[in-house]
């Protein structure tokens, strides 16, 4: 219908509604004509006038509950919602938005109950299915989410979006074959679907197909070769496969993306592309976890030979670590107001001081630390024992944080040794409380380690540290401490794709799972190696 139309409509129901003011029915018909017209404030008014003269009107409640859901006022509608249920308990509509309300949000739990309350008095439902699945991958609950996500495809199965999502679910299931069907299922139906494209190359990086991989990027960005995720995914594996010279340029596409937040401060200045920098100052804002900043701090080297004056913006918890960092002049927090003649980000150096894997500075240690807290710190472990830092786990809010991290009942192996003292290294959840390790002793240090250079202290006075792949192992590496990384069958970008060692720190030992998922491996080599390198004479 034409704007016209919907006029001439509206203006008829307006007289219907002066000749009949109190008539509920009159004000519904309205109400319904300018909700169609898109006219949501008047549409509210005249629902909300509706229910004053028929409160039981559970239609009326439904409808407000629309107008609430399509102009953003998503409390306002999961009430209406509510509302329209309690009076037709069936109502299987209702309970479906209530739930898209809920979701808008962010009360997942509640949401979940409204699409399972949908479903039971509609079970053909596809949509509720579909959100149901989605509130589930969301919770974490993967397996539930692929069955949801299954049972809306058997009631549509001609839906792109659906076969994405379920594809998203096993991956995280590890179940890489059933994920690339569902992903060339919705090319079937949409063979430009970008989205399914970048997960298709996803999958067969991670099922280590990387040619097919490639070329599946290659075809996303024949269709846009600005579309950002794919640039960013294809960047992961061009630096994973050790490909520098094209990776750095692509892995500017992360700033397109909401999954990377850099802590930058604040200044005038502008961004650094390689120009000289003799005399002039230059501002390196840290981004992303703490191991990559660790990581990336060696490039100041370069940059203060090159005559600059260096300054850093990082968080709070990496201020006195980096301050120890050759070349480093200043830290600054993030947010603070600097002037310097130039900026740049951590990982944005890389494109212009390495330019690939052969001219990573690999000179360890590259972090200096305070002798009083080295001090303290031997004071603190002792000299007893062969004396291992052990970390299992990185940032739970990290995207791929669950492939990394590693159950920490699976060290116990590991643990069980008398020549061999353990310590947590582990902050934040899952530290090494006594329901993590019921029957083992562990010290624990974490409530003493308050930021990064107090870590950085306790490694010192450590003989190994065995982590999986997060800031500890980082950290140690730039100590030049031995230290022994656990990682997953296919790993980050930065640990390649073979090899035990890194020339990002020397004195890095990487174990590389035999199979996807398969940790139980890794530890039974770490297992082994610890046995030899606690009791160096056995078997001489």
């Amino acid at each position: 219908m034409g704007k016209g139309q919907y006029d001439d409509v509206i203006a008829h129901l307006r007289k219907a509604v002066e000749i009949e003011p109190e008539s509920a029915s009159a004000h519904f018909n309205l109400a319904n004509a300018l909700y169609h017209a898109r006219r949501f404030d008047g549409a509210g008014a005249s629902y909300r006038r509706t229910l004053e003269l028929d409160p039981q009107s559970f239609q009326a409640h439904f409808n407000l509950g629309n107008v609430f859901l399509d102009s953003g006022q998503y409390r306002e509608a999961a009430a209406s919602f509510r509302q329209a249920t309690d009076l037709k308990i069936d109502f299987a509509a209702a309970h479906f938005n209530r739930g898209v309300a809920l979701q808008e949000l962010g009360d997942l739990p509640e949401a979940l109950a409204s699409y399972q309350l949908a479903l039971e008095w509609d079970a053909g439902l596809a949509q509720a299915h579909e959100s149901k699945g989605l509130v589930l991958f969301a919770l974490g609950r993967w397996a539930e989410a692929a069955e949801s996500l299954r049972a809306a495809l058997e009631i549509e199965a001609e839906k792109a979006g659906i076969w994405l999502n379920l594809s998203n679910a096993l991956v995280k299931l590890e179940r890489l074959e059933e994920a690339l069907e569902a992903t060339e299922a919705a090319l079937r139906l949409e063979p430009g679907n970008l989205e399914a494209l970048n997960n298709q190359g996803v999958i067969l990086t991670e099922s280590e197909r990387f040619d097919e991989a490639m070329a599946c990027y290659e075809r996303a960005l024949s269709i846009d070769p600005d579309y950002a995720d794919v640039r960013y995914n294809r960047s992961l594996l061009l630096l994973l496969l050790g490909d520098f010279e094209r990776g750095w340029g692509e892995f500017e596409a992360r700033f397109q993306l909401d999954l990377l937040v850099p802590f930058a401060a604040e200044g005038e200045d502008r961004p650094w592309r390689g120009e000289d920098l003799e005399g002039k100052s230059i501002l390196i804002a840290a981004e992303q976890g703490a191991g990559d900043n660790i990581q990336m701090i060696r490039f100041a080297a370069k940059l203060k030979r090159q005559g600059a004056h260096v300054v850093v913006a990082a968080r709070k918890s990496l201020e006195r670590l980096l301050r120890g960092a050759p070349g480093v002049d200043e830290v600054v927090e993030p947010g603070q107001s600097v002037t310097c003649h130039f900026r740049c980000f951590m990982f944005s150096l890389a494109q212009y001081l390495c330019p690939s894997p052969a001219d990573i500075p690999g000179n360890v240690p590259y972090l200096h630390l305070d002798p009083a807290p080295l001090s303290i710190w031997r004071e603190r472990i002792g000299s007893e024992g062969f004396k291992v830092g052990i970390a299992w786990a990185g940032d739970p809010s990290h995207h791929e944080d669950a492939k990394r991290s590693l159950p920490a009942a699976l060290l116990e192996p590991l643990l069980p040794r008398a020549e061999v003292r353990l310590f947590s290294l582990q902050v934040g959840p899952g530290g090494a409380s006594d329901d993590v390790f019921p029957s083992l002793a562990v010290v624990d240090l974490s409530p003493e380690l308050s930021d990064f250079a107090e870590t950085a202290a306790a490694i010192s006075n450590l003989d190994l540290v065995i982590s999986v792949d997060t800031a500890v192992a980082h950290l140690a590496g730039a100590l030049a401490k031995p230290v022994w990384t656990l990682l997953p069958r296919v790993p980050d970008w930065r640990w390649q794709v073979r090899g035990e060692t890194t020339p990002w720190y020397p004195t890095m030992r990487l174990y590389r799972q035999p199979r996807s998922g398969d940790w139980h491996s890794v530890i039974q080599r770490v297992t082994g190696d610890l046995a030899s390198a606690a009791n160096p004479t056995v078997g001489t």
